[in-house]
């Protein structure tokens, strides 16, 4: 089900954020966050190895080309390191 027009990510900016679609240059920060147990605790506590993570990026990235809605990469502006992820998807 296509939720909007959209096929690809918007990029989105605000005055410390820059909100924009994951990359291959980002699965090295994302891999590490998806690991980390601390983030983890937030999301179920379950950790996921680079193997997942980058299916979790690249599906992210396919949400948008097949719903219109997918995730975004958040990145900090000051220094362009990736800090999250922010999004509306539907995994069915």
């Amino acid at each position: 089900m296509r939720f909007s027009a959209l096929t690809s990510a918007p990029q989105l900016e605000t005055e410390r954020l820059v909100l924009r679609g994951f990359c291959e240059a980002d699965l090295d920060a994302h891999a590490a966050m998806l690991s980390d147990p601390v983030v983890m605790e937030h999301f179920g506590g379950y950790m996921f190895g680079r193997e997942d993570a980058w299916r979790r990026l690249v599906g992210g990235v396919g949400l948008w080309q097949l719903q219109g809605v997918g995730l975004l990469a958040v990145e900090r502006k000051v220094d362009g390191k990736l800090i999250g992820h922010a999004g509306l998807f539907d995994y069915h």
